[in-house]
């Protein structure tokens, strides 16, 4: 379920609680390439080994230049970060970010 479409940066992307592959580390989190939503950077995911494994991406914003996400989830491509998550232009993990437990 898509909960939430921005566009950043001339990118259009999609949150929410879904699977956008076979990768559960890629959830929740995609980027739509003009025909088909497809995983953006590494997705976020609370535990893949969890009975329900998906987090939730509740909003998604720009503030200076930078991405950020919220939402329901402890994990970003396997690293900890509770509920908010900074990435970069490709959707990888700014690991300099870290807003702490919530």
């Amino acid at each position: 379920m898509i909960g939430t479409l921005e566009e950043i940066g001339g990118r259009l992307l999609a949150g929410g609680q879904f699977s956008a592959s076979a990768d559960p580390w890629s959830s929740n989190l995609a980027s739509w390439d003009g025909t088909a939503f497809r995983a953006f950077g590494s997705g976020l995911c609370l535990d893949p080994s969890a009975e329900f494994p998906t987090g939730q991406v509740m909003a998604i914003a720009e503030y200076r230049g930078q991405l950020y996400v919220g939402g329901q989830f402890a994990n970003v491509a396997g690293t900890a970060r509770a509920g908010v998550a900074r990435l970069s232009a490709a959707g990888t993990l700014d690991t300099a970010f870290n807003a702490g437990s919530t």
